[in-house]
């Protein structure tokens, strides 16, 4: 009977770890911060260029662990592409706001990026790019005058000031892992205490009583 009831045990201890091992990810990815990156309106700029910017700001986007991104096609199963086009003219206060409440996010990052050299050869970048933050309804401005060759000098700094400043007061990415540690290490010692609680019940019912003088 013993060894029936901590059979049950373990398998509900190894339930329990499989569990709150698939449970936390999932967590943790409802604590991350909502992220919306419309896109960016180019002028006068070559079609690789305008590549290259684009997958550059992405990118500064997509390594943050803490982010929940949502990119321009993910916005328009949401708001549809006239209505996101529409967005990317205008890029104003009440637009940000309005993408923001429709999309439930708690960010949303935009921009307009120009050529503002178009007699030479060089390509003078010119532009700003906007992060709007849906709890104090404010959009910042990052102004861009770089030439193209040294654009990543301003990039990086856009990603300094207006990327990784945005904090969580709780960091899932680096709770994570203690979490799912924490949960095998419960299950552990759980598994331990039951054998070791079934081996000295069997034990003490096989030892015969002192005598008594």
């Amino acid at each position: 009977m013993r060894c029936s009831t901590v059979k049950s045990a373990i398998i509900s201890v190894l339930i329990f770890s499989v569990v709150f091992t698939l449970i936390v990810p999932a967590f943790a990815d409802s604590k991350k911060v909502k992220v919306a990156f419309a896109g960016i309106t180019f002028e006068e700029l070559p079609a690789e260029v305008e590549k290259r910017l684009l997958e550059r700001i992405t990118n500064l986007l997509k390594e943050q662990s803490s982010f929940l991104l949502l990119q321009s096609t993910d916005i328009e199963k949401v708001v549809g592409k006239e209505w996101l086009e529409s967005f990317l003219e205008n890029q104003d206060q009440s637009s940000f706001a309005a993408l923001a409440e429709q999309l439930q996010v708690d960010y949303v990052f935009g921009g307009r990026i120009s050529n503002n050299n178009r007699d030479g050869e060089r390509i003078l970048i010119t532009g700003d790019l906007y992060r709007f933050d849906n709890s104090s309804q404010l959009r910042h401005k990052f102004e861009i005058l770089k030439y193209y060759e040294n654009i990543g000098v301003e990039l990086l700094k856009f990603g300094n000031e207006f990327v990784q400043t945005i904090t969580l007061a709780e960091e899932p990415g680096k709770i994570l892992p203690y979490l799912v540690l924490a949960s095998v290490a419960v299950a552990g010692i759980a598994l331990f205490a039951l054998v070791k609680i079934d081996k000295g019940g069997s034990g003490s019912g096989n030892q015969r009583p002192p005598d008594v003088p």
